[in-house]
């Protein structure tokens, strides 16, 4: 789990760096050149000049803007807080079809997931880094997403038609996110299963206990 969390802190280290890191740098840029045109007689192209600039500066805090709700998403999803898994599953999957150009059907045979916040929040970044995987490696057109209940379990289906993944790597536990993924898994005692193959696609499954016990103090997933 300690490898896991650092690798989350390395990809938002990332995402401040190359995306913040770059917008700061381009509005610093403009503030200077703004600060500058300043000192001298504002009119004609110098006062245009300007304008632009300002223009540019706009833009770029807009950018910004956007770049620091999509970060704070991904660290924690408003859907999820507000309104629980299924809604944010729904709404990233909305993300995805923005974003790419893969199709994503959604099948669904409940409306609710009954479980903890601290043990749904796995179940929802195990969803996350499926598709995370699919849109990087997999050269998938279509997604198709599953969430259904047996007597004692919810299960959650992430399956791709694209190039599938080799043994080897499925068996390698480091490789595209799966130690991650199966660690999670184990913290809400369920089980994650791979189903691929070269060519053929890649099912993750995941099958975890449905029905939650509170008391004053606890709650966890039974």
């Amino acid at each position: 789990m300690q490898i896991v969390r650092e690798e989350e802190r390395v990809n938002i280290s990332r995402e401040i760096h190359d995306s913040l890191g770059q917008s700061l740098t381009g509005l610093k840029i403009y503030a200077f050149n703004i600060s500058n045109n300043l000192n001298t007689d504002l009119s004609g192209k110098n006062l245009n000049r300007v304008r632009e600039q300002a223009k540019e500066v706009v833009g770029i805090i807009d950018g910004i803007m956007q770049q620091v709700r999509k970060i704070a998403k991904d660290i924690r999803p408003l859907t999820f807080d507000e309104f629980g898994l299924i809604p944010a599953i729904e709404s990233h999957i909305q993300e995805i079809t923005k974003q790419t150009t893969i199709r994503c059907e959604f099948i669904r045979k409940l409306h609710t997931i009954e479980m903890d916040p601290n043990y749904s929040i796995e179940v929802f970044r195990i969803f996350q880094e499926a598709c995370t995987n699919i849109i990087l490696h997999a050269n998938a057109s279509k997604i198709i997403i599953r969430v259904y209940s047996t007597s004692n379990s919810y299960v959650l289906e992430v399956e791709d038609n694209g190039r599938g993944i080799k043994i080897t790597d499925i068996s390698e536990t480091e490789s595209l996110g799966l130690l991650g993924m199966k660690e999670r898994s184990k913290i809400i005692g369920g089980n994650l299963e791979i189903k691929s193959g070269e060519g053929k696609g890649t099912k993750i499954v995941l099958t975890f206990p449905r029905g939650i016990i509170k008391n004053d103090k606890y709650s966890y997933c039974r």
